[in-house]
């Protein structure tokens, strides 16, 4: 028997669930995108409680975790082999602890792994900083480009996270057994990598994008990525693309934020309520020229999501009426 790989790429939302059980149920190895915890196998054998688990895991999605454990218990109870790995996150969870214990960065050793993730972050946060700052009294052009260069330094953070959770999946991955890595969308150079290793050149590797698969089943055929994903994986796979598409996707992202709900929706999952939200605000900031964007975001700069979106709405209509 071959080994057979199953990447399957998912946001955390309920809606997927039904469809990520399926295909765990068909594997013999369940590969989570996630640091490893010392509640996690006792949650699995129900001796810790799953809130007990969710609160140490410090997990954005609690309606999502709850369910998605009740899930991975009972898949454990039928002999599924499940792991946790997510090497970058483990470090950085090392990092948290290693300044809560009283050290400073200075103590970091240089080119270590820890070193790396930390600088990475440092990056990352820092340029998020300055985008958040921006959005107070910065012009439009310097907004975008805060937001350009946030997705510079995330896009190399993502491309080390990839490659160090590669490398680790490399030595887990089990042979001759069918196994399921848990990912999510934005870290698609894990496929890349996973199909050029010596290690797996006789595994069967194939990709499933599960958001994708249920906006197809609920009536919306196009790609779920949003502007600042594309811009982002553009980035990552080092992919030549104009200054001009550049401003345009993180017009359109900047605009797409406004509007997409931040919190973990709770509707019942047959209605798909994050992924049909999601088609309604790409389909409008897809349609956005650059200084249209750049009119809209005068009038939404400083306001909720509530609001942004009636101001979009209608200035969508009268643009449509002229």
């Amino acid at each position: 028997m071959k080994t057979e790989i199953h990447l399957v790429y998912a946001m955390h939302r309920p809606e997927t669930l039904e469809d990520t059980r399926t295909l765990m149920q068909r594997c013999d190895t369940l590969i989570l995108e996630e640091p490893e915890l010392d509640s996690f196998l006792p949650m699995l054998e129900k001796t810790t409680p799953v809130e007990t688990y969710l609160q140490e895991s410090e997990t954005e999605y609690p309606e999502y975790g709850k369910r998605q454990c009740a899930i991975l218990q009972q898949l454990h109870a039928q002999g599924k082999s499940i792991l946790q790995v997510e090497p970058y996150l483990q470090v950085l969870v090392g990092i948290h602890e290693f300044f809560g214990a009283g050290h400073s960065p200075a103590e970091i050793e240089k080119d270590s792994l820890r070193s790396q993730v930390y600088d990475s972050e440092r990056e990352a946060t820092g340029k998020l900083i300055d985008f958040y700052r921006s959005l107070t009294d910065s012009s439009f052009s310097d907004v975008i480009n805060t937001v350009m260069q946030f997705a510079k330094a995330d896009s190399n953070r993502i491309r080390l996270r990839d490659s160090l959770r590669a490398d680790a999946l490399i030595k887990k991955i089990p042979h001759n057994e069918v196994v399921f890595i848990e990912a999510g969308p934005i870290h698609r150079s894990l496929e890349k990598i996973l199909r050029a290793s010596a290690s797996l050149s006789s595994a069967l590797i194939s990709t499933r994008f599960l958001d994708d698969r249920a906006a197809e089943s609920s009536g919306f055929p196009e790609s779920l990525l949003s502007p600042g994903d594309e811009y982002t994986l553009a980035l990552v796979f080092g992919e030549d693309i104009s200054e001009a598409t550049s401003r345009l996707l993180c017009a359109q992202a900047l605009i797409y934020n406004k509007l997409i709900t931040k919190e973990e929706l709770t509707d019942t999952i047959l209605t798909y309520p994050h992924i049909h939200e999601e088609q309604r605000v790409i389909r409008t900031v897809r349609a956005l020229e650059y200084t249209q964007c750049e009119q809209i975001f005068e009038l939404v700069r400083f306001a909720n999501t509530e609001k942004s979106r009636k101001i979009v709405a209608n200035y969508v209509q009268e643009s449509t009426h002229n």
